[in-house]
């Protein structure tokens, strides 16, 4: 099956050669920016991943578990790790895309693993060039805007995140004042420190894991929902 798409992608490429070649003189800048950006993001984060390669935290083990089962099913859906003959009762559209590809590349389930999690940020940051480049263009200005438009998304999506990070520097350094914290009201992230840190990170035990948990909905001084 694999040959055989690869054959009419061929196929429809050569019949649409000149096409595809005006395309590419025409948004080379524009494509070459797009791989860039892969490329960048796909090597920083496996970089960074290999400083902590081991799946054995917080819900790893899970996501490994459901690739592997998403690697040995041969139909869908998946089959349960944990019950055998039920299918996995979760969303495993991710898991499989992944498994597909590591059954391709004939990588290692951990190995894979640890590869899509550099993937797939690497993956969202072209995509998102994309996006912002068409639409800033769709607007008729100059290409160099839409260019730098998209890079922009790409760096806020890959390194901004939801910018918690900054809100934690600023608690472990006692930077402003508690009537700012009450504000944000996020969840552990209570106040200026007592002490200030003498290093440039927060020392706090899992203290980044309150990045994934910055929308809360509150009735009275009480967290209802602690959103995801």
């Amino acid at each position: 099956m694999l040959l055989l798409r690869a054959a009419l992608s061929g196929w429809y490429m050569w019949r649409h050669l000149r096409e595809f070649r005006d395309f590419l003189v025409r948004e080379r800048v524009a494509i070459i920016t797009a791989e860039s950006i892969f490329l960048v993001l796909f090597v920083g984060w496996a970089i960074f991943r290999s400083f902590d390669p081991a799946i054995d935290h917080t819900e790893q083990p899970m996501d490994l578990a459901f690739l592997n089962a998403s690697i040995e099913s041969r139909t869908g859906p998946p089959e349960d790790p944990w019950l055998r003959g039920e299918s996995i009762s979760y969303y495993y559209f991710g898991y499989w895309m992944m498994a597909a590809i590591s059954q391709i590349a004939g990588v290692e389930s951990n190995i894979a693993y640890n590869l899509a999690m550099a993937l797939i940020p690497a993956l969202g940051g072209m995509a998102i060039f994309g996006l912002v480049y068409n639409i800033v263009r769709a607007e008729s200005v100059r290409w160099h805007y839409a260019v730098l438009g998209g890079l922009s998304a790409a760096i806020l999506m890959g390194f901004a995140a939801n910018l918690e990070g900054v809100l934690e520097f600023m608690r472990a350094n006692a930077i402003s004042g508690q009537g700012f914290y009450d504000w944000v009201r996020i969840g552990g992230l209570d106040g200026p420190a007592a002490t200030p840190t003498q290093s440039w990170a927060p020392e706090e035990f899992w203290w980044w894991f309150r990045a994934t948990r910055v929308i809360n909905t509150f009735g009275g001084d009480q967290g209802i929902d602690y959103t995801i």
